[in-house]
């Protein structure tokens, strides 16, 4: 007797998601054990939910007994509707998330991503999961609107001017070298015998960037050219100083993180230079966006908490 439609539906009431997923990991991997594994339970969680499905189905499922786990004729029926059910399940859900997704694309210059926004963005994440950033790790974009930026992270050097800007904070700079080399430094003397870190090519349009002023700062003759290093990318310099290939000068807020593991230690702490202040600029277009305003927020909070 053929069962009606009806009493199939009676019986899915009996299923739940949670057996049918159990189900189809098991019968793709063919393996209770790798199931298990794969939806971070028990063996025997998984050994359960099959059986509930076996006695509400009135069927066995699997052919047990032999080394390896096979399907039955009727599992292999059922492992074909479970996974169209469950394929046609997170398509439907798929669809409907992405139609209240929203994507905010940031450009910030190359250290501030890679050292202080990265290690941070699964926060943002966490707390905002149906925001999609979209991040261009960059210094040239001069037009927010007519390059299709919805925020920016700059310094007023950069040819980026709008009243639509928020102040995030002032950048320090200091030097800082990792625990074994900064222990060899007493006085500023002690520099002339260490390796020197540049960062940039020539001269920085920063001067508190540039080695040329710190060591006037602290009384030395212009030594530069003598046992130095140079990098092109700021984060490759402040790891060679990780990592004890000399001393670098840091800037923050990108190294914050960094010398709060003590993985770096600020070299004659009492000097220090206060440099520009940094914002976020809004575009436009985009000011009023609020899934703009809850990264920016976002970003504004993250960088409060440091500086407490």
């Amino acid at each position: 007797m053929t069962p009606t439609k009806s009493s199939v539906a009676r019986q899915l009431r009996h299923l739940s998601l949670d057996a049918l997923r159990g189900y189809e990991s098991a019968a793709r991997l063919l393996s209770f054990t790798q199931a298990a594994e794969e939806l971070s339970l028990t063996q025997s969680a998984i050994s359960k939910q099959i059986r509930s499905m076996e006695e509400v189905l009135s069927c066995q499922l699997f052919v047990r007994g032999s080394r390896q786990l096979q399907l039955t004729e009727e599992g292999k029926v059922v492992l074909q509707g479970v996974q169209q059910a469950l394929n046609a399940l997170e398509s439907s859900i798929g669809r409907l998330l992405s139609e209240h997704v929203e994507t905010v694309t940031l450009t910030a210059w190359p250290s501030f991503v890679s050292m202080w926004l990265v290690p941070r963005l699964t926060r943002f994440r966490q707390v905002a999961p149906d925001v999609n950033v979209i991040i261009d790790s960059s210094e040239g974009v001069s037009n927010l609107e007519r390059e299709g930026y919805d925020l920016a992270i700059r310094l007023p050097l950069d040819p980026l001017a709008s009243p639509l800007a928020r102040r995030l904070g002032t950048e320090e700079a200091f030097l800082v070298a990792s625990p074994e080399v900064a222990a060899q430094i007493r006085k500023p003397v002690d520099l002339l015998s260490q390796t020197l870190i540049v960062y940039g090519p020539g001269r920085s349009r920063f001067p508190w960037m540039a080695w040329s002023e710190w060591l006037t700062r602290l009384g030395l003759e212009h030594r530069l050219g003598q046992k130095t290093v140079q990098f092109t990318q700021y984060d490759h310099a402040i790891q060679a100083a990780v990592q004890g290939g000399g001393v670098a000068i840091g800037r923050t807020p990108s190294i914050t993180r960094t010398l709060r593991e003590g993985r770096l230690q600020v070299v004659f702490p009492e000097h220090r230079i206060v440099g520009l202040h940094y914002y976020l600029v809004f575009a436009e277009q985009s000011v009023a966006n609020p899934a703009v305003q809850r990264l920016a927020q976002w970003i504004e909070q993250e960088l409060a908490a440091e500086a407490t």
